[in-house]
């Protein structure tokens, strides 16, 4: 089975800092979202499923404050909930441990800049709380390059 890659916001409605998702990477070992929410016409977003159901353990993840880039890490356990989630930290009960293979930092903005370049935009996309990489552009291009890269 072929590992995938993905971009996922760890943010509730409201915005957390880049140092606090740091934090939660570094502590708790996990990434999540809420186990369900309506998209903006009242419809069930699709996102707890694909996390459930389409996300494999070993699969690639590129945690992301809105444009910019946090962590790479790699998925490694099942999709679970947490009933005790700290509503002002690790808001999010739907989870998935991780390993953290790197943070985002110059050597990745110098990366991140010359792939941006290349497809000329301004900046990774950031549709959505979670969204597989896949096609030509330059978030699965950053994504990948950046596992590419990592020494483990």
């Amino acid at each position: 089975m072929s590992m995938n890659f993905w971009h996922i916001q760890l943010h509730p409605d409201d915005r957390l800092s880049t140092e606090t998702l740091i934090s939660i990477l570094e502590t708790k070992k996990v990434i999540g979202l809420g186990e369900a929410w309506p998209d903006k016409n009242g419809n069930p977003v699709q996102d707890p499923n694909w996390f459930k159901n389409d996300m494999r353990i070993g699969d690639i993840v590129m945690v992301r404050d809105t444009t910019t880039p946090v962590a790479i890490v790699k998925v490694t356990g099942n999709a679970f909930v947490e009933k005790n989630a700290d509503q002002n930290f690790d808001w999010f009960t739907l989870r998935r441990e991780i390993e953290i293979l790197d943070f985002f930092d110059a050597e990745g903005k110098l990366m991140l800049d010359k792939i941006i370049a290349k497809f000329g935009v301004k900046y990774i996309q950031a549709s959505g709380t979670l969204t597989y990489c896949n096609g030509n552009n330059a978030t699965t291009e950053f994504t990948r390059s950046c596992f590419s890269q990592d020494p483990s």
